[in-house]
């Protein structure tokens, strides 16, 4: 599961949309992020789910775009919609 979470978060620093890709600190947040989630869902290993399903609300603010927009809501949009492409691009481990 980690060289999946990895996998995301390089993936995110070369997306040529994002001015700079995914920290280090972002990439332990979704990690911790999703091992809280399995946690509360009663498990001590992770899913792909439990990675995915918190993409979004652990990565979204950290990202800008390259092309600076004048609408907030329009960026946010554009950066979730780069992220569900990257997430639905990298096939979650067996």
């Amino acid at each position: 599961m980690l060289e999946y979470l990895l996998k995301i978060v390089s993936a995110t620093r070369t997306e040529a949309e994002f001015r700079a890709g995914i920290s280090v600190r972002g990439g332990l947040a979704l990690r911790t992020a999703a091992q809280a989630r399995a946690l509360v869902g009663g498990r001590d290993f992770l899913l792909p789910d439990d990675v995915t399903n918190l993409v979004l609300p652990v990565l979204a603010h950290r990202l800008g775009l390259a092309r600076q927009s004048s609408d907030a809501l329009e960026e946010r949009r554009t950066v979730s919609a780069v992220l569900k492409r990257i997430v639905g691009a990298i096939p979650p481990p067996v």
